[in-house]
């Protein structure tokens, strides 16, 4: 989402903050409580415009707020990653830690295989990184397509590993990925460990939502 014509507002400078917020669709029926912020952080002003990554969901309603200054929420920091669905840990396979293992769903542990640190990569998005190898969590070949697989690898600069963390409303959180705009869930919404984890259209389904458990 572009945002333009900041230049000509004598109260903004090069800098701004923005609040993204989002109200998730429970039908025409089904009231819903007040808006869910996804990011609040602060952006650069370039020629007068800002761009800010949104995953969207086109049942869903967003809603922006642009002002010359503000505090930041960030999640940075370390956590187990745990599927909702299958109660199970974001892993790579075999506990492996070289440059294209899969990423997988596997028991809870302690092993730095399952310990991952959220950085802040700006305008609202993270690089996830596995902890025990230093790589960060992608997908193959940088695809666009539902049901790309996930992979950990190096830090090449490529789009597929930024993420955009998008809060349920029950403590969990949907995984977006900024490349290809589809969140990070199960295969078949398996509940085996050792499943692969790849990426899938939001299409509602309880293995698209991760709690996240600082470590």
């Amino acid at each position: 989402m572009q945002v333009n014509g900041l230049g000509s507002l004598s109260g903004f400078g090069s800098t701004v903050h923005v609040k993204l917020e989002y109200t998730p669709s429970k039908g025409r029926t089904t009231g819903v409580a007040a808006p869910v912020t996804i990011s609040d952080t602060t952006y650069t002003v370039t020629n007068g415009s800002i761009t800010v990554p949104v995953a969207m969901n086109a049942s869903d309603g967003y809603h922006l707020v642009v002002t010359p200054t503000g505090t930041s929420a960030l999640l940075a920091g370390t956590y187990q990653i745990r599927n909702k669905n299958s109660g199970l840990a974001l892993d790579t396979q075999g506990a492996a830690t070289a440059q294209g293992t899969a990423v997988v769903q596997a028991a809870s542990g302690t092993g730095g295989s399952q310990s991952w640190t959220l950085t802040a990569a700006g305008s609202g998005l993270y690089k996830i990184g596995n902890k025990a190898s230093g790589l960060l969590l992608g997908i193959t070949n940088a695809g666009t397509a539902a049901g790309g697989t996930a992979l950990i690898w190096g830090d090449n600069g490529t789009a597929d590993h930024l993420w955009q963390l998008i809060p349920a409303g029950d403590g969990t959180y949907k995984i977006a990925n900024y490349n290809s705009g589809l969140l990070l869930g199960v295969t078949n919404m398996s509940t085996a460990s050792g499943a692969q984890v790849l990426q899938w259209d939001d299409n509602g389904t309880a293995d698209h939502l991760w709690s996240l458990t600082a470590r």
